[in-house]
């Protein structure tokens, strides 16, 4: 599945892994996903107003999270089934690469998807992260 996946993409499920297993979660959530994605992409944290938007989301995930014990990253974690849905939306749209663009689109879409009222609460603007061009990577087309 993730072959069709641009590097960038696949960084952003190894830093939600790492996100997740940091809070000691027992798989990976959509906040978990966010929060890589804002780890691999300049472009959401320029559609959040005010410096600090980063900063106020992984502050408000963390108070939301029920902290565990910190996993070591060789556990193998799996994606819950809402950060699954996510990554078929991503998918089911058939572009020839998946990117943390679409993987984010896909996670706005998710009802009641606690990442995405957490870049709502934050004023995210869609339209903002849209017009912003992405930089290309050369990796994502090998």
């Amino acid at each position: 599945m993730f072959d069709q996946f641009t590097e960038n993409a696949r960084r952003a499920l190894f830093f939600a892994r790492k996100e997740a297993g940091n809070l000691g979660a027992p798989s990976i959530a959509n906040e978990h996903l966010l929060l890589g994605l804002l780890r691999q992409d300049s472009g959401i944290e320029q559609a959040i107003p005010g410096h600090d938007g980063v900063r106020r989301i992984r502050e408000r995930i963390e108070a939301l999270s029920s902290k565990g014990i910190k996993l070591p990253d060789s556990v193998d974690m799996p994606m819950d089934a809402d950060c699954q849905r996510v990554f078929e939306e991503a998918a089911s749209v058939n572009p020839p690469l998946i990117g943390t663009e679409q993987l984010l689109l896909a996670l706005l879409h998710q009802q009641k998807c606690l990442a995405a009222q957490i870049l709502v609460e934050q004023g995210f603007d869609v339209l903002k992260f849209r017009s912003h061009p992405a930089p290309l990577n050369p990796s994502d087309f090998e």
